[in-house]
């Protein structure tokens, strides 16, 4: 069965003819948004679940007359324009913003001066969706910044060439002079307790 894609991309299976064995192997493919691909049933009912297939008449490359990069690159007095004069579908417009949140922000405010602040509620939606993930994303990635923050500590069993290295790129002035190797883990982590702070100033 043949099925457009509609999430960034989809992992598939196919049979195809082995040259060494002469027989019928599965191999991985990988369709991209907006292609149409023919689909083993199971890799249908996979994909329904997932919602990875377009529905009829949801755009294609094609949204709006424009293909979805011209649509990106527009800016927001263009969006509104485009709205008002191509008068895409929901789908469309939605699509029109790609993965990119400032692109669906920026739909966002045209189609609600369109409507006069009345947008199309599958529209909201669906850019909203759009943003919302990409902070979610965000989110992850400063929570895995501060665990590798929090990972981050000196071992004062580590050899004293090693700790004096260390001390010297924290700027600690002479760490050789330190009397031993708790003292220079202790100056180490002053010194970044103070760049810390001047950061925060």
């Amino acid at each position: 069965m043949k099925k457009t894609i509609g999430h960034k991309f989809f992992i598939y299976y196919e049979d195809v003819d082995d040259p060494i064995t002469q027989q019928k192997a599965r191999r991985q493919r990988v369709a991209r948004r907006g292609e149409t691909v023919e689909l083993s049933d199971i890799d249908v009912r996979r994909g329904e679940a997932a919602g990875a297939f377009r529905q009829p008449g949801e755009a294609t490359e094609d949204v709006g007359g424009e293909t979805q990069a011209s649509v990106a690159n527009k800016s927001l007095e263009d969006l509104v324009e485009w709205l008002e004069e191509q008068k895409p579908t929901a789908p469309q417009t939605i699509n029109a913003a790609g993965d990119d949140p400032a692109v669906a922000e920026r739909l966002l405010e045209a189609e609600e001066t369109v409507t006069g602040r009345e947008p199309r509620t599958t529209v909201v939606d669906g850019l909203q969706r759009i943003i919302d993930n990409a902070s979610s994303d965000d989110a992850d990635d400063d929570d895995a910044d501060d665990d590798d923050n929090e990972t981050q500590v000196i071992d004062a069993n580590l050899p004293r060439p090693t700790l004096n290295d260390l001390a010297a790129d924290a700027g600690v002035e002479e760490p050789e002079k330190l009397p031993n190797r708790q003292a220079v883990v202790d100056a180490i982590e002053a010194a970044n307790e103070d760049e810390d702070e001047d950061e925060d100033e």
